[in-house]
């Protein structure tokens, strides 16, 4: 039965095999590029936006980059936290994964388009 089959018709029918199997992997699961830039992108949010609640998701202690809810916000140099006036420096280091929190939203940072930068945050639940 398997007298006529040859290595070569093996090879070719494993090559054939595994082509056809890669195909419908990626028919199947189609390669959609996201970019961290793209997850993580304040810029989706409209200027007209003043507030956003949500989730700590990453605090960036270097750059005072705070992720919430999968969007990039800067701290302002000067911000309302705790009913008084913190450095950025300061409030960052008591900001923490997971806070719920509110933040008031200025402008645009004035080095990075993509993120809004934060005027005033209220920890609502740590």
């Amino acid at each position: 039965m398997f007298k006529n089959l040859n290595v070569a018709n093996l090879r070719l029918n494993l090559v054939t095999a595994l082509l056809l199997l890669g195909l419908a992997i990626v028919v199947i699961f189609p390669a959609t590029p996201v970019a961290a830039e793209e997850i993580a992108d304040g810029g989706s949010l409209t200027m007209d936006i003043k507030t956003i609640q949500g989730t700590i998701n990453f605090v960036h202690q270097e750059s005072f980059e705070l992720i919430v809810e999968d969007r990039s916000f800067i701290l302002n140099r000067t911000l309302r936290f705790k009913n008084a006036i913190w450095s950025r420096e300061r409030a960052i280091q008591v900001l923490e994964k997971g806070h719920f929190v509110k933040l008031d939203l200025g402008g645009k940072d004035e080095n990075d388009t993509s993120a809004r930068l934060v005027e005033g945050i209220t920890v609502i639940r740590r």
